[in-house]
């Protein structure tokens, strides 16, 4: 017999399996896939197409994403004539997939910065270290360090050491506390001081949903720990949460309050990978439940439970929290600041109804301060802005100038105090 004939070109393409790709389009895929494993290089990434900073996590994952799809493309422009079509095919739908993501990204970097921040901020949330809150064993929960000091509290990082020149204020209270009105105050107490006086140090003790009860556990075991000379106190309007229930809420809150978990999160790859997703949610409107930060503290929250606040027996267990406050100061010295909380009164006002919970709390407040003259300041920020609706930004959040108001205020009559303590004694607000 002769020798065999070589097959020919159509003859060799007749043979190829079955669901298999000539040889073009799979190079023209694993090209493209090649590319997109570069642009997927962190440093690339990072210049390219991140809309924020990259933390350590994501980082790694685009390594290993980049080494991935380039170890696939490589596969494919070397053995690209034994790549399947559906193969071919699932990758050129990933391709895809990821080249609208980067457009979108590319989109995105000439948006203005407050979107920019906006959708950063939107994948960040769902790291624990940059979530608004963590676990704390006695306080239920703390701020993270992300977000303020390694004590999970706003502003300045807090020494338990007080230097001799120094007079301490500590704030306590809820979101009203965790503002700028504390800042305010240590540079206005500062600023007013006269020769020869101490200099004064305030420390932020504020944290956001905090209950009288919040701010008791807090002053025993942070408060007190800091020797202060001074502790304001500007709560109420968070025990809001114990009034109305269907019967009466135990002095410890247990029945209401539980244990801080961090919240469970099923979509949390789409949120930090995908651009397009959080668009998307941004578009949807409102937040996921495991975003409000009530849905992890309370048992039974429930948004739409607004007063009507009548039964004026429920305010016992706020009136006992600010009393221990009292008690516990007055056996260390420690004068208390007490503040009444003004409030919104516009009716338009999403939860103004809880105006008349704040009335209530600020007729406690006065009588306290009434009743435990010695050691107790009253600073009535109530009459200051309350029905000064352009004050507001809410029924209870008040506007930069509002917390210029309230520290200026509160500054005064700590200055007034320190000043007649002092001039009674030795060198110390807490001279007899």
């Amino acid at each position: 017999m002769g020798p065999t004939p070589q097959a020919s070109a159509s003859d060799r393409v007749a043979a190829k399996p079955p669901g298999h790709l000539h040889g073009r389009p799979v190079c023209v895929v694993g090209a493209i896939g090649a590319l997109a494993a570069v642009c997927l290089i962190p440093p690339v990434f990072s210049v390219a197409f991140a809309v924020g900073s990259l933390v350590g996590e994501a980082r790694k994952g685009l390594w290993i994403g980049a080494a991935a799809l380039g170890l696939l493309s490589g596969c494919m422009l070397w053995r690209r004539s034994r790549v399947r079509a559906s193969w071919a095919a699932l990758l050129a739908g990933l391709l895809l997939l990821m080249t609208v993501e980067l457009a979108t990204r590319l989109g995105v970097r000439f948006a203005p910065p407050a979107l920019r921040k906006e959708i950063a901020w939107l994948g960040l949330r769902t790291y624990p270290r940059f979530m608004a809150l963590q676990g704390h064993p006695f306080l239920q929960y703390v701020g993270t360090e992300s977000r303020g000091n390694s004590f999970g509290f706003p502003d300045k990082d807090f020494r338990y050491e007080k230097p001799e020149d120094t007079v301490r204020v500590v704030c306590l209270g809820g979101s009203t506390t965790e503002s700028p009105y504390p800042a305010f105050l240590e540079m206005l107490l500062n600023s007013r001081r006269r020769p020869g006086e101490d200099w004064f140090e305030v420390y932020n003790l504020g944290k956001q949903g905090y209950t009288s009860l919040h701010v008791l556990v807090n002053f025993v075991i942070n408060g007190i720990e800091f020797n202060p000379d001074y502790a304001v106190v500007h709560s109420g309007s968070n025990d809001a949460l114990i009034r109305d229930r269907e019967r009466p809420v135990r002095r410890d809150y247990a029945e209401l309050l539980k244990p801080f978990e961090l919240p469970t999160i099923p979509d949390k790859w789409l949120w930090r990978t995908s651009v397009i997703y959080r668009l998307a949610q941004r578009a949807w409107g409102g937040q996921p439940a495991w975003a409000d930060q009530r849905n992890a503290l309370e048992y039974d929250f429930d948004v739409s439970r607004v007063g009507p606040f009548d039964n004026l027996e429920e305010l016992l267990p706020y009136r006992r929290n600010i009393e221990k406050i009292l008690d516990l100061a007055a056996a260390r010295s420690i004068v208390v600041v007490l503040t009444t909380m003004p409030y919104n009164t516009d009716p338009r006002v999403p939860l103004t109804q809880e105006g008349k919970h704040m009335g209530q709390c600020n007729d406690v407040i006065r009588e306290l301060a009434r009743t435990r003259r010695d050691g107790t300041v009253l600073v009535d920020l109530d009459p200051l802005l309350t029905g000064k609706n352009q004050h507001f930004i809410d029924h209870v959040h008040v506007t930069r100038y509002g917390h210029q108001l309230k520290a200026d205020r509160i500054a005064a009559a700590v200055l007034s105090d320190y000043r007649t303590r002092r001039a009674r004694g030795p060198a110390s607000p807490r001279s007899p």
